[in-house]
């Protein structure tokens, strides 16, 4: 599945994963240090590549991608130690 993130404001990301826990990592970690207004929210954007909006699909082009299938939570909970 593709997820979408974006807050007012802010650079949009995006990622792929089978994993949902992922993708609500990148979210924490996305949202981590800021207020509560402008937070990033995370949307469902397409199961393909054929599917996603291009938002996604500009989003990857430029290297705005969080994360891929091959991540796992340990790849947040490490970055979030450093």
């Amino acid at each position: 599945m593709w997820y979408k993130y974006t807050a007012h404001n802010s650079e949009m990301f995006c990622g792929w994963t089978t994993k949902p826990q992922v993708a609500k990592a990148a979210l924490a970690r996305l949202n981590r240090g800021r207020d509560d207004i402008n937070l990033y929210k995370m949307e469902a954007a397409g199961e393909d590549a054929a599917e996603t909006d291009a938002d996604v699909a500009q989003a990857y082009r430029n290297d705005n991608y969080m994360f891929n299938d091959d991540t796992t939570l340990d790849d947040f909970e490490s970055a979030q130690a450093q």
